[in-house]
């Protein structure tokens, strides 16, 4: 055969670009190749068009398949680190499956929790959520395992070439796959719950690499993770009857600051509340009437203080809810401050407290039942009679 020809058929085989299918098995292959593998996730949720309902998580995730085993078919450690969009406390969740246990474990200021549920006890719902866009989701998307294709098409998102997967699962929720050209590896995944309201969830994947073995993987994580341990820091005890409330810095919806110190030498009914507490809202009128009944009281103070919401959402919750006293928040310019004070309020929603003269406690109610305002004012009857 003439060499010419030869070598414009080498050219042409070498020139030609890979077929969408072909494209999609090499990145199974990537993906599930026999060895474990770890990447990185920036995960974006947005959840309604209000105020703060956009919020981002940063994953770090290490998956390996687990020969014999019948449930799910991986051993994996996913690690999740947020700032929590409604309490604005820092968060990190792991959970981990070794085959033989599923451990989920949750460090925060100032809640710590540690579940460990063993291999016939785990529910599928667990497995379900854990693998919420990760490395089991992308594979049963790509191998249309649960879900319906709907659509397969080349295109360039924010500069990057790929092929973009449509696909629908039972619940008829939407899958978008973005697969990376040039890496061959998932590059973004975007599950629509709910169009209008809206219900969205972003993955963007990085990172990927590969280990000879799990454990060997885990050994060098943190080369990749920021950090797999969290500093034990000490924790603070919640207050009680007996413990004066320290000179937190507080602020009105108004923008009007507050040193509690301030309220020495008055006796104080502190309620402690939230927006997303439905007790709270069924205390509303008679922390009202509690407020009224009080507000002329030369030597009684009312304050309620909503220490997880921020100042923007308690303004309209106000307006919603047709407040008319002002509410305390808890600043969030004050980063150790602000985690502080939650450390010390850890109680159930809503919580009641008096405090004496000096700022100390000297009766504290959590919940809300119909007494409420009649055991307020007979404990400020004990603590300031004659008002």
């Amino acid at each position: 055969m003439n060499k010419h020809v030869i070598t414009f058929i080498i050219l042409l085989f070498v020139g030609c670009p890979k077929s969408k299918a072909q494209i999609i098995e090499s990145v199974k292959n990537n993906l599930v190749n026999g060895k474990a593998i770890a990447y990185t996730i920036e995960e974006i949720t947005i959840e309604g068009k209000s105020i703060g309902d956009r919020f981002q998580t940063s994953n770090v995730a290490s998956f390996e398949a687990l020969q014999g085993d019948s449930i799910i078919g991986y051993k994996y450690h996913v690690r999740k680190d947020l700032i929590h969009p409604r309490f604005h406390v820092p968060i990190t969740i792991r959970l981990n499956y070794d085959g033989n246990v599923h451990v989920k474990t949750l460090d925060s200021n100032p809640k710590k929790d540690k579940i460990a549920t063993s291999r016939k006890k785990i529910e599928p719902s667990t497995f379900r959520g854990d693998f919420l866009g990760q490395l089991p989701m992308i594979v049963d998307i790509l191998n249309l395992d649960g879900y319906t294709l709907q659509a397969k098409t080349d295109t360039i998102l924010q500069k990057v070439s790929c092929i973009k997967l449509s696909a629908v699962d039972i619940n008829r929720f939407a899958y978008e796959l973005y697969i990376n050209k040039a890496t061959l590896l998932p590059w973004l995944l975007r599950i629509v719950v709910n169009k209008e309201q809206p219900f969205i969830r972003e993955y963007y994947y990085s990172d990927f690499k590969n280990y000879d073995s799990y454990d060997s993987l885990l050994a060098i994580r943190q080369s990749i993770a920021r950090s797999d341990s969290i500093t034990e820091a000490e924790e603070t005890e919640a207050l009680g009857v007996g413990d004066r409330i320290p000179n937190w810095s507080l602020q009105y919806t108004d923008g009007t600051p507050l040193q509690m110190n301030e309220t020495k030498g008055t006796t104080t009914i502190l309620f402690i509340s939230s927006i997303f507490c439905g007790p709270c809202r069924m205390a509303l009128p008679a922390i009202e009437r509690i407020h009224n009944t009080y507000s002329k009281a030369k030597n009684i103070n009312c304050k309620v203080f909503y220490p997880y919401d921020k100042r923007e959402k308690l303004v309209a919750y106000m307006k919603d809810k047709e407040i008319k006293y002002q509410i305390l928040c808890n600043p969030l310019e004050n980063k150790e401050e602000r985690m502080a004070v939650l450390s010390q309020i850890n109680y159930g929603l809503p919580t009641t407290m008096i405090l004496n003269s000096n700022n100390q406690i000297v009766w504290i109610e959590s919940g809300y039942k119909e007494d409420l305002e009649d055991k307020i004012m007979e404990m400020v009857e004990k603590i300031s009679p004659g008002n």
